[in-house]
């Protein structure tokens, strides 16, 4: 098994429990591919930096004067999913609907 895979089934363990989360990886080993890692993103300010490099046109130079940990858990509303050890992994887009809708 991979890091990333070992990572993902972490996330997966997190999300949906032991039992559930060895049955995907058992069963439906393509399901990991569905999972996103974001590498070395191992809190919300670095999701929220993330963010900003990512998904903005912010130069960095004003990433100093925003609040980043802010920043990282909007993220994490709009793409649930768990740091695990220095990563976060983002959960499929299917399930990000159904915990987005259950909020």
């Amino acid at each position: 098994m991979s890091d990333n895979e070992r990572t993902i089934l972490s996330a997966i363990v997190l999300q949906k429990g032991e039992a559930e989360a060895g049955e995907i990886f058992r069963e439906s080993p393509e399901h990991l591919r569905d999972y996103t890692i974001l590498k070395g993103v191992n809190s919300y300010a670095a999701l929220g930096r993330y963010y900003l490099a990512n998904e903005t046109a912010v130069p960095e130079e004003l990433y100093e004067y925003m609040d980043l940990d802010a920043l990282g858990c909007r993220y994490e509303d709009e793409h649930p999913g768990v740091f695990i050890g220095s990563d976060y992994v983002c959960y499929p887009a299917e399930e990000q609907d159904l915990t987005m809708e259950m909020q």
